[in-house]
């Protein structure tokens, strides 16, 4: 039942939805549901019709837009249950897969100037805290974790491109003051003050 409520409110916004709208907006948020809350083989199919939509981006434009937080929350929560397990139990290639559509959603400016700050943060912590997993880049007989580590930091590059500025900035900072006398990842401050860097950069250019 608080599955069902959770869905119901996340896909019924205040506005009258036309119905194809709603049908996109429903299609969505069931991939994103399983993804976050199936079993592996059902977040393997949420991922494949994700990465569908997502290059699909036109069609499906202002259903993904109302979805994007839900879908920013089911990618940390899916990073948290991946990475959270001991280093030779991560499903490798799931995995691999998994961190190739974060990037793409990250690479798009569409869905990551919709997200809120909630979200930008929770998303922007995970993966800042993944890429300081010890020994990640050598797991895997076909060097998959040197691929997960790779795609986890173009992540987070797309992610200070596309976010809102204001947003992002925030997210750093406040994670800056987080992890400043976090020993548990002695790396996080200076990994974040980099963040930061390139952010300026950015907001230069």
């Amino acid at each position: 039942m608080q599955l069902q409520n959770e869905i119901e409110s996340q896909t019924q916004p205040k506005e009258q939805m036309d119905p194809k709208l709603r049908e996109q907006v429903d299609f969505i948020m069931k991939h994103v549901q399983s993804l976050k809350y199936g079993d592996l083989s059902k977040r393997v199919d949420s991922l494949v019709a994700l990465n569908d939509i997502i290059g699909n981006i036109q069609k499906f434009n202002a259903a993904v837009v109302r979805c994007s937080n839900e879908l920013c929350s089911a990618f940390t929560h899916v990073m948290v249950d991946i990475f959270e397990k001991p280093l030779p139990d991560i499903p490798l290639r799931f995995a691999k897969y998994f961190v190739t559509i974060v990037n793409r959603v990250c690479t798009s400016p569409e869905i990551m100037t919709a997200a809120n700050e909630k979200e930008t943060y929770e998303l922007t912590e995970q993966l800042l805290v993944r890429l300081l997993t010890e020994s990640l880049d050598k797991l895997g007989e076909n060097k998959e974790g040197e691929v997960i580590l790779k795609t986890l930091n173009a992540a987070m590059l797309r992610l200070l491109e596309n976010c809102q500025p204001t947003l992002i900035y925030c997210s750093l900072y406040n994670l800056l003051s987080k992890y400043k006398n976090f020993t548990v990842l002695p790396k996080m401050p200076g990994l974040v003050i980099k963040c930061l860097l390139k952010l300026a950069k950015i907001i230069e250019k």
